[in-house]
């Protein structure tokens, strides 16, 4: 299991490899991991890959002081997280390339229902 650090750190790199910062006027990637970090403090939870997953996460966020005199930023630093994380899961199972054999549950078929 990863630190919250090093989630943090494989968060800033995935911006900055896909390049975040070049896209935008507005947050640099400093910002949404400064934001993640009080959003750990905000929710009292540490930032894991299992956190922006919980709906009730997002809606304790966007009620609080800091998220609407920020005009969002601090939930949007977390739908960036939660963008990251579901990219990473895609990019884990490409990297396993036929390894991967979708179960009876999860295959496609064509047969009728």
């Amino acid at each position: 299991e990863e630190t919250n650090e090093e989630l943090l750190q494989k968060f800033s790199d995935f911006m900055k490899k896909h390049g975040y910062e070049k896209k935008t006027q507005t947050l640099k990637v400093k910002d949404h991991e400064r934001h993640l970090k009080k959003v750990e403090e905000l929710v009292q939870q540490k930032l894991s890959r299992q956190l922006p997953e919980d709906d009730n996460v997002f809606e304790t966020i966007k009620g609080t002081q800091e998220d609407i005199s920020s005009h969002g930023h601090y939930s949007t630093s977390l739908r960036w997280f939660r963008k990251f994380v579901e990219i990473a899961v895609i990019e884990e199972v490409l990297a396993l390339g036929e390894d991967v054999v979708p179960s009876e549950s999860t295959a496609v078929t064509t047969e009728p229902m």
